[in-house]
């Protein structure tokens, strides 16, 4: 028998905004996760700062989630509401980095964000299942790594742009995992 779960962005929003920011959609006023994602929505439209359309509320998205991190940023300067996330990290290196003013945290801050609930990373899991799921897959991948690492001199080095070029079989599977994303973000995980 199979399950079927839809997977939306605002569900990888969420958790990634609990991890990073200690962000607790239920004590917020604001549903910062349908906010986050019509402002993500407004990036592949057409460009006119018109009222009504997809741009301007994209627009306006974008400054209500800024708003939302900076009461955040605010609250955090206080030195009792220390949470031990990624927020309070990059606070704390603020104190010795002039570069990382509240400005760069804010937008520091939007950036993972985007990067964490947009594609590569909600297609992980599925690719994931998927690789684990085919055992044949998965030992031509293990096969081709420990290639590569046994011809390495040095084994604790970076992976070089020769070895890059040769990872045929991982290059497939990799742009087999990108096909994966559907149009409207979301992404259909099928249990078994």
């Amino acid at each position: 028998m199979s399950y079927y779960l839809l997977v939306h962005p605002q569900m990888f929003f969420d958790f990634t905004a609990k991890e990073m920011l200690t962000y607790d959609s239920t004590k917020s006023t604001e549903d910062m996760g349908k906010v986050f994602c019509e402002f993500v929505d407004g990036f592949m439209c057409f460009p006119v700062k018109i009222p009504g359309t997809t741009y301007h509320k994209c627009l306006q998205n974008g400054k209500k989630a800024l708003k939302v991190i900076r009461n955040l940023v605010r609250e955090r300067y206080s030195p009792e509401t220390y949470r031990e996330d990624l927020l309070d990290d990059i606070m704390e290196s603020a104190k010795s980095e002039s570069f990382v003013t509240e400005d760069f945290i804010l937008h520091f801050m939007m950036g993972l964000l985007f990067a964490s609930t947009e594609s590569i990373s909600s297609i992980l899991p599925f690719a994931i299942k998927l690789i684990t799921d085919d055992p044949l897959v998965l030992q031509e991948l293990e096969e081709e790594h420990e290639t590569i690492l046994k011809k390495r001199q040095n084994s604790s080095s970076g992976i070089t742009w020769e070895e890059y070029r040769s990872l045929k079989f991982t290059k497939q599977v990799s742009n087999s995992g990108r096909v994966l994303h559907i149009q409207d973000n979301s992404i259909l995980f099928q249990f078994i």
